[in-house]
């Protein structure tokens, strides 16, 4: 008070305050304080937001209320102000006011877009956690969507929004439409490096190696060749079957890997793909060695190696140990419990290689070709011929599996 007396009321002065009896959780005072600079300056719309807030901490939430209604009487446009009443009304549970708010908050194009969307990201996450499968949680995830849709009418020139879009479709695994998202976003901010490598992923994901190839190939050149780029195009070309472009992709994107052996154990992991799959198994085996010189605690590397050794019978014994070690490091994988089934399968283990094969269906392989393939080809040594003739027509209809399931499943024999 001797400073105001002194100098008079400042600004800095009365937030100092604020900010002392805030911190030191004296909120009586400094509601106070706030009342009395309002009363003499009512137009203070920074002042009134504060006391609001100040109002909701206290537990005051009918009077926050009605000063976030007042801030709005003075200026409607107050996108801010929204924002603060929309997280007043979430904390009471008001989920599809909250939402209104945003609404209107997002549809403001002078509004900060990044801004928006931490906000976005904030509400969308605290409406995941409201409730597993209740109506009401799909309705307001819903809602997100829509606020989504508003934030791409109000920055119509910005890639942004898409990109947001896209993340929150991947979340709720819509990948086909995330890869849209991204694509759109690319459109308008075509030289930011993330949207591409969430491009390649999706591509990968929806297994079109097609448009990894191309995308791969579009990014290399609009970038200046990053190793990081080598892997997706080399990835993509091997599983077009084109191994020679692979392996020299590959090769050239390790090659320009410096200080970083992480990277480099990834490719040459990739490097160990590519060389089996063109049936050059010397070099694919040393690759995966320089692998796991590198890494040697890598679950996909492990788990690779291992199953390529137990498809060719090939010391079966090494391929045990590392598909082992991959499912203790990333357990409940059904892709890395069907190989280590396979390479039990391979020794003879028949009763164990069910045991494991089980795990993978329970684990959700059982929509997977392949891995409803090999459970009918342990059932059959097991003894069970008709259910393992079920499990290969089953494996027949979902795709995926080896080139010889249509004979399996029309003889009833491996």
């Amino acid at each position: 008070r001797d400073l105001e007396e002194r100098f008079g009321r400042s600004e800095e002065l009365v937030m100092e305050e604020f900010n002392m009896l805030a911190n030191t959780g004296d909120y009586e005072a400094a509601r106070q304080l706030l009342e009395r600079e309002l009363a003499d300056q009512p137009d203070r719309i920074d002042y009134r937001g504060m006391l609001a807030e100040l109002y909701d901490e206290m537990g005051l939430h009918e009077l926050a209320f009605a000063e976030y209604q007042r801030i709005l009487d003075q200026d409607p446009d107050d996108s801010m102000a929204r924002i603060a009443l929309a997280e007043h009304h979430y904390s009471q549970g008001d989920l599809g006011k909250a939402y209104e708010q945003l609404d209107h908050a997002f549809g403001d194009p002078d509004l900060d877009l990044d801004a928006k969307m931490q906000v976005l990201l904030g509400f969308y996450e605290m409406t995941r956690s409201a409730g597993s499968g209740t109506g009401e949680q799909e309705e307001m995830l819903q809602r997100t969507y829509d606020l989504i849709g508003t934030l791409e009418r109000a920055h119509p020139e910005s890639g942004k929004p898409h990109t947001i879009h896209g993340d929150f479709l991947m979340r709720d695994n819509r990948f086909t439409e995330a890869r849209e998202q991204f694509q759109l976003a690319l459109e308008y901010e075509k030289d930011r490096f993330p949207i591409w490598q969430q491009l390649l992923q999706l591509d990968l994901q929806l297994q079109d190696n097609e448009a990894v190839v191309e995308d791969a190939a579009q990014a290399i050149e609009l970038f200046n060749n990053p190793p990081t780029l080598s892997i997706f195009h080399g990835i993509g070309l091997s599983q077009l079957g084109r191994h020679d472009e692979a392996v020299e992709t590959l090769t050239m994107g390790r090659d320009l890997v410096i200080d970083d052996p992480m990277l480099q154990a990834q490719f040459w992991t990739s490097l160990g793909d590519a060389h089996n799959e063109a049936g050059e198994f010397a070099a694919s085996d040393r690759a995966f060695d320089q692998a796991l010189k590198l890494r040697p605690d890598d679950p996909t590397t492990l788990n690779n190696y291992a199953y390529y050794l137990s498809l060719r019978n090939d010391r079966l014994e090494k391929a045990a140990q590392m598909s082992l070690r991959s499912n203790e490091l990333a357990p409940g994988q059904p892709s890395f419990q069907d190989t280590y089934a396979w390479v039990l399968y391979q020794q003879g283990k028949y009763q164990e290689a069910r045991t494991w094969i089980e795990k993978a269906l329970a684990s959700g392989g059982s929509g997977e070709g392949v891995i409803v393939e090999h459970y009918g080809d342990i059932l059959f040594k097991l003894g069970h011929e008709a259910g393992a003739r079920e499990q290969w027509q089953r494996a027949r209809e979902l795709g995926g599996a080896s080139d010889a399931i249509d004979r399996k499943a029309e003889e009833g024999r491996p």
